[in-house]
């Protein structure tokens, strides 16, 4: 379902415009996820669950759910005190990310190479033609949605609930970062380019060449993640 703004929404000071009356869970965190990546709610800003139900018109109910979701993409935090706030990612933070994705992510290729090799591999094919066309045209914000999805997809293909899970959790911090620590326009082509090698080491690499492509391809995102963030 689509949420759509009140006819006076244009005169609305408030972040959030307000939402349609029928209203669902999804709406709500669409919404929301939007207004944290466009920092209208800047990180460690705290998320009012009444304020924001009053700001869309609905419901406390679908707020709830949509902040309980975010938090297990990892966008929202609740600290010790119950105060539900946006999530702070910072260099620390994207360093253990990256850390474990070293771990987690030959594992998750390795798992998913059969399903890979069953045709799957077009869909990273596809995915990085539109990595290309994002680049070419500096749509950094679609390029970030394209290269999570391309990395997304070893999780899904892996058919491993608890790998997915901690993919889940990586990629929405790796999201908010992305937004918050730009990448430089001109690395932009240069970033789609890079799994390139990925893509033909996947095709018909060994497994020991596949895991050491993996390794470094993450180490390279690594380094990447960690010049955005002294922009």
């Amino acid at each position: 379902m689509s949420f759509v703004s009140s006819p006076s929404a244009i005169d609305n000071p408030n972040r959030l415009a307000r939402l349609a009356p029928r209203v669902y869970r999804l709406d709500a965190t669409a919404a929301i996820r939007r207004a944290i990546l466009d920092g209208l709610f800047p990180p460690g800003s705290p998320l009012v669950e009444r304020r924001i139900a009053e700001e869309m018109g609905v419901s406390r109910g679908p707020v709830r759910e949509a902040l309980h979701k975010l938090e297990e993409e990892g966008l929202v935090i609740t600290t010790p005190y119950k105060v539900t706030q946006v999530a702070e990612v910072g260099l620390k933070r994207i360093q253990e990310i990256t850390s474990l994705r070293e771990t987690l992510e030959p594992m998750a290729v390795r798992e998913a190479l059969p399903r890979l090799r069953r045709g799957g591999i077009s869909e990273l094919w596809r995915l990085l033609e539109q990595m290309r066309v994002a680049g070419a045209a500096q749509g950094r914000d679609g390029l970030i949605e394209l290269h999570l999805a391309f990395h997304r997809t070893f999780y899904d293909m892996a058919a491993n609930a608890l790998l997915l899970r901690f993919w889940t959790l990586m990629e929405g911090q790796t999201r908010l970062y992305l937004h918050v620590h730009q990448l430089p326009s001109e690395t932009l082509s240069e970033y789609a380019e890079h799994h390139l090698e990925l893509l033909h080491v996947l095709d018909s690499g060994t497994d020991d060449a596949i895991k050491l492509a993996v390794t470094q391809h993450v180490e390279r995102v690594r380094a990447r993640l960690v010049a955005a963030h002294s922009q």
